[in-house]
């Protein structure tokens, strides 16, 4: 009798660690879903036209004067600067669950 009851106890433990699997498993279904959703979104944005090109396009159109002052002033350094602050921000966010 003590094994029928052992053999019914471990059936319940079964489907209720199946139960939750499944559960687990419909939440990460969800939320891939909403991840998709929101890749697609992203996707259908159109990028601004001066901004189709990057900053090449942007840089290749001006004259070596100009491109010489801006290397002179210091643009490539102030550029990696303010990319590196994104970077940390991001990061920062991203590590403390965006509560900051």
């Amino acid at each position: 009798m003590t094994n029928f009851f052992q053999n019914c106890w471990n059936f319940l433990v079964a489907c209720i660690t199946a139960l939750k699997d499944m559960l687990f498993d419909v939440f990460v279904m969800i939320f891939k879903l909403i991840l998709n959703l929101i890749l697609f979104v992203v996707n259908m944005l159109s990028l601004p036209v001066k901004l189709g090109g990057g900053l090449n396009s942007l840089f290749t159109g001006m004259d070596s004067s100009i491109m010489w002052l801006l290397g002179a002033c210091g643009l490539g350094a102030g550029l990696s600067l303010i990319g590196a602050g994104y970077v940390f921000r991001l990061t920062r966010k991203v590590l403390t669950l965006f509560q900051w």
